[in-house]
C-alpha cells in the first residue's frame, strides 16, 4: 500500500473500485482499483471533469474507456466469522485465511 491510496484514504465505491475520500472535502481525488489487496490508481478526476457530472458518472465513463466494466460487478461473499454475507469489497478474502468482513476484521485474530 501506498500513503496516497489505501484503506484509510479510500472508500469502496462499486465492485472492487474504490474512491479517494477527498471527493467528499474537495471535490477531486483519485479513482482505484482493488487487486489481491493492493491499490491501482486507474484515474485522477479533477474538480473540472465533475462540473456537470455525477462522480457515479465520471467513475462509469472511465471504467468503460479502459474497456474493464466488470470493475463495477459486485459479488457477494459470506463471512467466516460471524456469517453475514456482502459485496466483495466489503470483505478481506486476501490477508487471512477465513473471509473476513470489515466490521469483523477490526476483532479478527484468525482461526
Amino acid at each position: 500500500m501506498n500513503k496516497w491510496n489505501n484503506f484509510e484514504t479510500l472508500e469502496h465505491h462499486k465492485g472492487k473500485i474504490w474512491v479517494s475520500k477527498l471527493f467528499k472535502l474537495e471535490n477531486r481525488g483519485n479513482i482505484c482499483y482493488l487487486q489481491n489487496g493492493e491499490f491501482l490508481m486507474l484515474a485522477y478526476v479533477s474538480p473540472s471533469m465533475l462540473e456537470n457530472k455525477l462522480l457515479d458518472t465520471v467513475i462509469k465513463d472511465i471504467i468503460i474507456a479502459n474497456g474493464t466494466p466488470y470493475m463495477l460487478s459486485e459479488d457477494t461473499i459470506t463471512c467466516s466469522v460471524c456469517g453475514n454475507s456482502y459485496d466483495e469489497g466489503d470483505v478481506n478474502i486476501v490477508d487471512y485465511p477465513d473471509d473476513v468482513c470489515v466490521t469483523c476484521e477490526k476483532n479478527y485474530t484468525g482461526s
